[in-house]
């Protein structure tokens, strides 16, 4: 294993750590000859400190976790966030001075990334409808509850197609949306609510009774937030993170680190914050987050091709020199 580049991560990468911040290493390594030869060469290669993996981590903790340079392609081009951030670290996170070949990839980094950064989009909406404090969200669930609540619990939801499609027309967190079957079968119809997606012919009683827990979790949080206990503070300082340099990363094709807002995030991650004004805020990062994608100055897809060559040519490299 021949490590082509090592750096801090997380918090540390971030510049929001803390007294209390671990340290979290990732890298990427190159297999040897032999490896790639007889087929043995790891994915992954992770090591720690920490003794009992149950345990939080301390302050004197470290995290090290390297890629193998074709699991970390496979990442970057899915547009996984560890992948996108490890290509944007600047050179004074570097732990030693990286190889020829990750000189090349940080090079070529615009080749790799796209508007299809799945990951970080994903994340953003979770977390809007996790922490946000909007009303759309849950009216949302509760219609459906409503509307599903009036056929028999054995009734397939196709039956109450026309009263769904209806409130999809008036709430933007309600859609009949098609979706690919698995090895090219045909479309299936699903219901999309709050990000969640259920088969149309699934029972009007499991679907009402998934839409309910929503409900409830709600106003469970809803009280929290009012009593400010309860409050993953650093849940929330993750999801505005990963908003802004999303809407970031979209808008300009870059991803600054450390992250210009750094102080806001410590104060949130800190708890410094009102509950409901964070809330607001991953609303509002959402919904921007959202719009920047039609506009994107990054490619439709990433260079796939150059990637693949690029993985070939290193490795064939490799195996030449012995």
């Amino acid at each position: 294993m021949i490590p082509a580049v090592e750096m801090v991560f997380g918090s540390r990468l971030y510049g929001t750590a803390t007294p209390e911040s671990d340290t979290d290493i990732k890298g990427v390594f190159l297999p040897t000859a032999e490896e790639i030869v007889f087929g043995r060469a790891d994915r992954t290669i992770h090591a720690g400190t920490k003794s009992d993996q149950a345990a939080k981590n301390s302050p004197d903790d470290v995290d090290r976790e390297l890629y193998s340079l074709r699991k970390f392609l496979g990442m970057v081009l899915s547009g996984q966030t560890v992948a996108v951030e490890m290509l944007f670290a600047p050179a004074s996170a570097y732990i030693s001075a990286p190889k020829p070949a990750w000189k090349t990839l940080v090079e070529n980094r615009g080749r790799l990334i796209s508007r299809n950064t799945k990951a970080f989009l994903g994340y953003v909406r979770r977390q809007a409808a996790k922490y946000g404090i909007k009303g759309s969200r849950v009216a949302a669930a509760r219609e459906v509850v409503d509307i599903l609540s009036q056929a028999p619990g054995t009734q397939q939801m196709t039956a109450m197609r026309p009263l769904l499609l209806v409130a999809s027309a008036s709430s933007e967190h309600i859609k009949l949306i098609e979706v690919e079957a698995y090895r090219d079968g045909p479309k299936a119809e699903y219901l999309e609510v709050c990000d969640r997606k259920f088969m149309m012919s699934l029972r009007c009683d499991y679907v009402a009774d998934s839409m309910q827990k929503i409900v409830d979790t709600y106003g469970q949080r809803a009280l929290a937030a009012e009593k400010e206990s309860g409050i993953d503070w650093k849940a929330l300082s993750h999801a505005v993170r990963v908003a802004f340099q999303t809407h970031e990363l979209l808008t300009t094709g870059e991803l600054t680190l450390p992250r210009p807002e750094a102080h806001l995030l410590i104060n949130i991650k800190l708890g410094q914050k009102k509950y409901v004004d964070v809330a607001k805020l991953i609303e509002k990062l959402a919904t921007l987050v959202e719009s920047s994608v039609p506009a994107s100055v990054l490619p439709e897809e990433p260079d796939t091709e150059w990637a693949h060559r690029f993985d070939y040519e290193v490795h064939s490299e490799i195996v030449r020199k012995g």
